[in-house]
């Protein structure tokens, strides 16, 4: 979802869910194969121009709001259409 939300402009949101991604993986210990693989590169090539798109701040605001959703939160928000 992440990677929709950035190819649609959307780089707060897309940031937020990357993040929230990120949180529930460390917590549910699901893994995607090794860092550096095929599938993080071309998740990077989606999210970057998402990054590029914010400042500083507002890349590391996007991200602390993702990684402070609950699971629930995360879910709804992915589902959703909010920026």
């Amino acid at each position: 979802m992440a990677a929709v939300a950035a190819a649609q402009g959307q780089a707060r949101r897309a940031l937020r869910l990357e993040a929230a991604s990120r949180r529930l993986k460390r917590k549910w210990e699901l893994h995607t194969g090794p860092a550096g693989s095929p599938l993080d590169a071309t998740f990077a090539r989606f999210l970057n121009p998402a990054r590029q798109a914010l400042d500083d701040d507002a890349r590391a605001e996007a991200a602390a709001d993702g990684f402070r959703m609950t699971d629930e939160q995360a879910i709804e928000y992915a589902l959703s259409d909010r920026e």
